[in-house]
Parts: structure tokens; C-alpha cells; sequence
């Protein structure tokens, strides 16, 4: 890797830990050099100027020194602050989810533009609050757990492969939906009702965008979570998110 020199890349800061009595460690979700572990000494000075840029959900342009493997910041000029999800604390606990599976599931300097402009794209429809913020959550959770490897088979069985159903069922060991001739090969299928599957679909599948025609009961709602929650855990292999937890503890499920 390159030392002791000067780089330039955007970024959101998905973590921050407090270093003593001024200086930062953050995690910086970058386009182009994937998640990076920086120090920043005098982060909580206001000569520094580094205070709002290292704030977890901001995201800016950052010149970063490279020295030993290490990561430094130089200067950063701040793209999008994502201070209005302030404004309501459902919207702040989604986005510390948010984070919290993104900083627990990449690695270090592991490059996917593709998951940077979903994390990008989620925060800035997170902040219209004409869009039910739940519905964002569960569209960020399976799509990106979609994305690094475990897309859920939705269109036939996940087992053998037919497309006639006379119930849907949904396991996490399988990966995807399951039949009633394959029901009994697995110890986890849940039942699934026509309107919370073809929920699922749409999350899948449909952008952004499109969410503004969404209208989910309330009870597809509570079963897509759990769902999709569930599946999102089984598979990157942790019991609970504490944004998760805490979430739950404020608004429940």
C-alpha cells in the first residue's frame, strides 16, 4: 500500500468513537477505497475544523494522509450532512442501523461502489419524511443483504425448484421460499400470506422511486421486519444489531 502521501475520496462516516478528550476514531464508508479506520486528532477542537465532518452520517470530501497504513485526515469539505434525520428519532436509530450493518459486515479496504451508493441513495430518501422511514429500512436490509451473496429465491422453491404453489413458505436455511413437498426438509419455514410476499417482492425489486405508491398494512409490515430481520441476522451470522435493540425498545415490533 502507498505511505505518506495524499488522497483524495468521499465518504460517510458509518462509526466514531470518542479518543480521549479531543480526538476521534472513525470508520469512513469511501467509494473508492471501501471502508477505512481513520484517527483524527483534535476532532472535538473547533481550530481544527473537523468537528461536523466527523459526525457519524455526514458525508463529505476528504483529503486524507496515508502514512504506515494508516489513515489521517487532512481536510474535508462536507457534501450532505443528513442533519434533518434529527429532526425525528425513528429516522436517527434506522440510520445507526443502517451503519451498524455496513460497518460490521465490510472489511477493511474491501472497494463496492455499488454498496456506497445504496448506503448514499437510502439516507437520501431516509430524509423525506413523506416516505414512511420503516419502509426504507426494510428495503435497505434486503437489497444489501441481496447484494453481498445472499439474495433470497423468491420466484420458485428454493429447494426444488417449482414455480406451482398452493402455500408459501419462507426459510432462512434454505435461502428463499419453500413448497409444501419441500416443508418438512427444513425446521424454519414460516408461512407466508399472499400480501406479505408480494411485499417482499416489491422491496426486492422496485426502486427507490417507486416507493411513494407503497401502501402496507400494518401486520405486512410487523411480518416483513420480522422476515426479513431474521434473514438479514441468519446470514451475516449475529444474534441482534444494538441499533436493532434499541429501536425496538423505543417503537417495538
Amino acid at each position: 500500500m502507498d505511505t505518506n502521501k495524499l488522497i483524495k475520496t468521499r465518504g460517510l462516516v458509518i462509526f466514531q468513537n470518542r479518543y480521549k478528550e479531543s480526538s476521534k476514531i472513525v470508520n469512513i464508508l469511501t467509494r473508492d477505497r471501501g471502508k477505512i479506520n481513520v484517527f483524527v486528532s483534535g476532532a472535538m477542537l473547533p481550530t481544527r475544523g473537523l468537528m461536523l465532518v466527523t459526525e457519524k452520517f455526514v458525508e463529505s470530501d476528504f483529503t486524507l494522509r496515508l502514512n504506515k497504513n494508516s489513515y489521517y485526515i487532512e481536510k474535508a469539505k462536507i457534501i450532505d450532512s443528513n442533519l434533518s434525520l434529527g429532526q425525528d428519532p425513528k429516522r436517527v436509530i434506522i440510520g445507526d442501523l443502517i451503519c451498524e450493518i455496513v460497518d460490521l459486515t465490510m472489511l477493511e479496504n474491501q472497494v463496492d461502489s455499488t454498496v456506497y451508493d445504496l448506503v448514499i441513495k437510502t439516507f437520501k430518501y431516509l430524509q423525506d419524511f413523506s416516505l414512511d422511514p420503516d419502509l426504507i429500512n426494510l428495503a435497505f436490509m434486503i437489497k444489501y443483504i441481496s447484494h453481498i451473496g445472499f439474495r433470497p429465491r423468491l420466484e420458485l422453491c428454493s429447494s426444488c425448484e417449482t414455480r406451482n404453489f398452493s402455500n408459501i413458505y419462507f426459510s432462512n436455511e434454505s435461502g428463499g421460499i419453500v413448497c409444501d413437498n419441500c416443508l418438512n426438509n427444513f425446521d424454519d419455514c414460516v408461512k407466508l400470506n399472499k400480501s406479505t410476499y408480494e411485499a417482499l417482492i416489491k422491496l426486492l425489486f422496485s426502486k427507490y422511486e417507486d416507493f411513494y405508491s407503497f401502501d402496507f398494512d400494518e401486520k405486512t409490515m410487523k411480518d416483513l421486519h420480522r422476515l426479513i430481520y431474521g434473514y438479514l441476522t441468519y446470514n451475516i451470522e449475529i444474534d441482534g444489531l444494538k441499533s436493532q435493540i434499541r429501536y425496538d425498545k423505543f417503537f417495538g415490533i
